[in-house]
């Protein structure tokens, strides 16, 4: 049986309650224990929140592999991350962006540290998805976070043999 550590995540004032841990602080905290890997999976992000772009590059000067997949379309939208992405494309080697296009959108969000750690849910990576909107999310820790790890790793698969 698994032993897999779970953890409910939310944003928003609905869904605060005791024991439920903010998305924002989870995320942040889960980037700043990624060793090895990163998969980031998102149908949208914003330039908000700064400090996720700032732990992001953190984690790439210290040659962190990061796979970044979004919605193409959403990513031609939104001009600033697009500059970023592309800028950390460009700077660093670590780093490696996936456009999805296909005819159903990519609307998954996940993240998933080293294969250890996940958090999966309904929040973009943006201020309104972390911090302002009501949403919800579970922290993932342990054997089923290998398990969206491989699906992070099919997914890409998938888009870079298209």
């Amino acid at each position: 049986m698994s032993k897999d550590k779970i953890q409910i995540l939310s944003s928003g004032n609905i869904f605060v309650e005791q024991g439920v841990i903010s998305i924002e602080t989870k995320l942040l905290e889960m980037l700043d224990e990624t060793e090895n890997d990163l998969y980031i999976i998102m149908y949208v992000i914003s330039e908000k929140p700064e400090n996720f772009w700032m732990k992001l590059e953190n984690l790439l000067k210290r040659n962190v592999k990061v796979n970044f997949v979004i919605e193409g379309p959403k990513y031609r939208e939104h001009q600033k991350v697009s500059n970023i992405l592309n800028r950390f494309k460009k700077e660093y080697k670590s780093f490696h962006l996936y456009l999805f296009f296909d005819k159903y959108p990519l609307h998954a969000k996940l993240l998933v540290s080293d294969g250890k750690r996940a958090i999966l849910g309904s929040a973009n990576i943006s201020g309104g998805g972390i911090v302002q909107n009501h949403e919800i999310a579970v922290y993932i820790e342990g054997e089923k976070a290998w398990t969206l790890k491989k699906l992070a790793k099919e997914l890409i698969h998938k888009i870079s043999n298209k």
